[in-house]
């Protein structure tokens, strides 16, 4: 995928980071920020290589000192969500290795209880062996699933946030309508 341009229409300023009034019947605009609604697109889209980004905003609201300041500003909100997105990622790393030791310590002493128990001729016992032996592999479940997937929101979310960080973004004022 080349180029996505987007163009999202502001009522103010106020409205691109939060919205001004969550209550529907007072608010005039949409109940999610736009920068909201633009992470569930790209969320939803395959990323492109370049994006173009066109914020509409009142003309009232268009001076040259409020567009530099949404430039400046859309750089920190991204680059913030960046970082925090790497911590996340962090401590997911550290999680997973906590719950792969965990996993691989319960996994060991199962093997080890049912090779015990597996010797023996009662038929009760090598099914309490074959058992544990399961039981060890399914502890390692869990911290295997959590190695291999969970950090693909995480690293979709960061690639999102970089487009958004290097997109073009524009800033044009809407001529008012008679």
């Amino acid at each position: 995928m080349p180029t996505l341009a987007l163009d999202y229409r502001l009522p103010g300023v106020d409205w691109l980071f939060s919205v001004p009034s969550d209550d529907p019947l007072q608010n005039p605009g949409p109940l999610v920020p736009v920068f909201e609604q633009l992470l569930g697109e790209l969320r939803a889209r395959r990323l492109p290589k370049a994006l173009q980004l066109t914020l509409h905003l009142p003309a009232s609201e268009c001076e040259a000192g409020i567009v530099v300041a949404l430039h400046d500003g859309w750089k920190r909100v991204v680059n913030s969500r960046l970082q925090e997105q790497q911590l996340r990622l962090q401590e997911l790393r550290l999680t997973r290795r906590r719950f792969l030791l965990k996993g691989l310590t319960v996994l060991a002493s199962c093997l080890a209880l049912g090779t015990w128990l597996g010797e023996a001729d009662s038929g009760f016992e090598r099914t309490l062996a074959e058992s544990l032996i399961i039981g060890g592999w399914v502890a390692v479940w869990v911290p295997l699933e959590r190695i291999l997937y969970s950090g693909w929101p995480l690293t979709k979310e960061q690639a999102i946030l970089r487009c958004l960080l290097g997109c073009d973004l524009r800033i044009v004022a809407d001529k008012p309508v008679f």
